[in-house]
């Protein structure tokens, strides 16, 4: 059986996905199995939370770090590595420029 992590996670994935007329049709079929299987439409778990449409982090590693961060708002996450690197460029710039230039090489 389906969890309801994984139906929202489908439900994402297609949100993000261009619009065709197909998944149109695939993305109402998880409405309606997520309305069936929870009891609450899905429409009212997308008004009570603000996670559903944001890029979410998706990671399967076993790193403390990627655990922590695995479903939350990269939005988010990505504001606090902000503040974490301009730390990093202050105390430990060679390991700053280093990080940068991996970065850029991607």
């Amino acid at each position: 059986m389906i969890t309801e992590k994984e139906l929202l996670q489908a439900i994402r994935e297609c949100e993000a996905e261009p619009i065709t007329p197909s998944k149109i049709g695939k993305l109402a079929d998880f409405y309606i199995i997520y309305d069936h299987l929870f009891g609450v439409p899905y429409e009212a778990e997308y008004s009570y939370s603000n996670k559903v449409g944001k890029p979410m982090i998706e990671t399967t590693s076993d790193t403390e770090f990627l655990k922590a961060v695995n479903g939350k708002p990269s939005d988010k996450v990505w504001a606090i590595l902000d503040e974490i690197m301009e730390v990093v460029k202050t105390l430990h710039p060679k390991m700053y420029n280093k990080a940068i230039d991996k970065i850029s090489d991607l």
